[in-house]
């Protein structure tokens, strides 16, 4: 899939989602939108979707979790974090990420009715999503530093040590200053103290509060204040790039293989492609059909010639034997030879048959000439033989005897090339 429709939802069903696209670097290729669900229309087609459920629905943290395999975190997650959390854990939906390096597990968890209800609201409008995070983590991950997007409605944090927190923005200045003295770094004798640094991302509507800007200041003079030009979905759509987040479709939320959808896109060339193999395929079977029938076709002639030739022979089957044997008598003579005889044994097949009651009795081939006996009815028979082997302008036959019998007459000759 060459692009990403990557989703905000809501605080509620009721509330409009916004939805931007990517390429496959990451890069913007629709501007960010707002509207209900159902006016995404056809633009889930073809497209990995991404969803985002709102922050302050989810639980981003980390825990001690010694067991391997996602699927034994999963059933250990939830009580690892059950004295942190306010919610009944069995009323809640959890999922792991990546071990980090310091040995816990990042975890996230969200209300098992609030994802499912998500879920069912996602497919209602023929959404099927390929992932679902916490828009948490979407927040820029700057190291040694705070990370703040500042809506007007709410605040996200990133945490140097990898926490995430969403709150309301009349929580912000309490939960910042919380922040800031747990992830001050421990002092070092000797060494001057270092703070960490805050960065503040902060919408079109935030950044023109002249008011809360100058009491920010006033609050935080040293950190940096960026305006978020696009909206807050790109920059969250940045922040997922090439992170280890959290998948919410996991456990028994885990999606089955949709090769349908994966393999739409290539339908077309699917389909192209399959009938030019079928078309491959049923000219290659009647070309080697024709070339069997052909085949077929010249053993059938072969034999014929065979039996011509050599009527002494009357049961052939399998006519290429036959010549391999005779080649094998050819074996030791000048180069050519083979050729000759056969050119010879070919042109005797043509002629034979036309002369009634002609059969050959006994042949032999020595020194690129043919000789055989022959027995005819007559002699006349005998001199039309040799008269049509050297009208074809390839052979020179000469009668060597023609001997009287009771049933005719038997006759030696000899066959060779003309040149020979």
């Amino acid at each position: 899939m060459a692009s990403t429709l990557i989703i905000r939802l809501g605080h509620s069903p009721e509330q409009e989602a916004s939805w931007l696209v990517t390429g496959p670097e990451g890069q913007l290729l629709e501007p960010e939108q707002h509207g209900p669900l159902s006016a995404l229309g056809n633009q889930v087609e073809e497209r990995k979707v991404f969803v985002l459920l709102p922050g302050q629905q989810t639980v981003m943290t980390t825990a001690a979790i010694p067991v391997k395999g996602i699927s034994k975190q999963l059933q250990v997650a939830p009580f690892a974090l059950e004295d942190v959390l306010a919610e009944d854990i069995s009323q809640m939906h959890f999922a792991v990420g990546p071990r980090r390096s310091d040995g816990n597990v990042p975890v996230a968890a969200v209300s098992l009715a609030t994802f499912e209800e998500a879920l069912k609201s996602l497919e209602q409008n023929g959404i099927k999503p390929n992932a679902v995070f916490s828009e948490l983590q979407g927040c820029p991950d700057i190291p040694g530093a705070i990370s703040v997007i500042v809506e007007t409605n709410q605040a996200m944090l990133r945490l140097p040590s990898g926490e995430f927190i969403a709150i309301a923005m009349d929580m912000l200045d309490t939960v910042l200053a919380g922040a800031i003295q747990s992830e001050q770094p421990k002092q070092i004798d000797d060494q001057p103290q270092v703070s960490v640094s805050l960065m503040f991302y902060l919408d079109a509507q935030v950044a023109k509060d002249q008011a809360w800007i100058q009491n920010a200041q006033l609050n935080y003079p040293d950190a940096e204040y960026r305006q978020m030009a696009d909206g807050t979905l790109p920059q969250l759509a940045a922040g997922l790039q090439g992170k280890n987040v959290i998948n919410f479709l996991q456990g028994a939320y885990t999606p089955r293989s949709d090769w349908q959808r994966a393999l739409k896109p290539w339908r077309r060339a699917a389909l192209l492609a399959a009938s030019l193999l079928i078309t491959v395929s049923l000219v290659q079977a009647v070309s080697l059909w024709r070339l069997s029938s052909v085949e077929s076709d010249l053993d059938a002639a072969l034999a014929v010639t065979l039996r011509q030739v050599f009527p002494g022979n009357s049961k052939i089957n399998d006519p290429r034997r036959e010549l391999d044997q005779l080649r094998q008598s050819l074996r030791g003579g000048p180069s050519g030879s083979s050729s000759q005889f056969l050119d010879t044994v070919i042109a005797l097949g043509g002629i034979l048959p036309k002369l009634q009651d002609t059969r050959v009795e006994a042949a032999s081939y020595r020194n690129q000439v043919l000789e055989l006996r022959i027995k005819v009815p007559d002699v006349t028979t005998l001199d039309r033989l040799e008269r049509e082997m050297e009208d074809s302008g390839h052979f020179q036959i000469s009668i060597q005897s023609a001997n009287p019998r009771d049933d005719g007459v038997e006759g030696r000759i000899a066959i060779a090339r003309s040149g020979s």
